[in-house]
């Protein structure tokens, strides 16, 4: 059985690291099982992204090394499946840097922009601390409210490889979906209610009945 884990920001990118150094240990999950890890992060430079890539890096390069066989047990015994579409760094576009931009402010009418006013930050004054003018490239600091909306760019996107991930799943098939994230920040906290939503919506039938699991990492 294949067991698809999504890593939603910092907080799952440390979760991605003690689950990695678990398996290194031999912790085992089975025969005939297989992790795929999905890492989703705005922020690039996030050292704690970039500390859990090098472990997976170096724990298939250790794990293809030992060549176990089928009835062993050992340290690196659980491969972990790297794909095309592991690893999901969602850029913006630089015209887009601000939430503002994001929506398309300056093309709204000022009806539109009334109604926007009273569910964000005011942004007549351009102050980067409002919601409106906050900018996106190190994540949503906080704010699930405006992270669920650019969220969905990882689904509209090609480049973010949330098709080909789609596109991989069976017909049918044993799976599983698990996914790690922070409800107190706002890239998790924002991405796991729209990722749960889109698996219950899919037309791929393994994905839609798959069960899903969760950990919300609480302040």
């Amino acid at each position: 059985m294949t067991t698809y884990v999504f890593f939603i920001g910092g907080t799952g990118a440390r979760v991605l690291r003690s689950l990695t150094m678990l398996l290194a240990s031999g912790v085992s999950i089975g025969e005939n099982n297989k992790i795929i890890p999905i890492i989703i992060d705005y922020d690039a430079e996030n050292g704690d992204l970039l500390r859990s890539l090098e472990l997976l890096e170096s724990y298939n390069r250790l794990h293809n090394t030992a060549k176990y066989n089928n009835d062993e047990r050992g340290f690196f015994r659980t491969p972990i499946e790297v794909n095309n579409y592991s690893m999901v760094n969602i850029k913006l576009d630089e015209n887009k840097s601000t939430f503002a931009d994001f929506i398309g402010w300056d093309t709204l009418d000022e009806e539109t922009r009334l109604f926007l006013r009273t569910l964000y930050d005011d942004s007549s004054n351009k102050d980067p601390k409002t919601e409106l003018n906050l900018k996106l490239d190190l994540g949503f600091k906080g704010n699930p409210n405006i992270g669920s909306v650019v969220f969905n760019d990882y689904f509209r996107q090609k480049e973010y490889g949330y098709a080909d991930f789609h596109n991989s799943l069976p017909a049918k098939g044993d799976m599983r979906v698990f996914i790690v994230g922070s409800i107190f920040g706002g890239t998790g906290s924002s991405g796991l209610p729209q990722l749960v939503k889109k698996f219950r919506n899919s037309d791929k039938p393994a994905l839609k009945s798959a069960p899903i699991g969760a950990c919300v990492v609480l302040p």
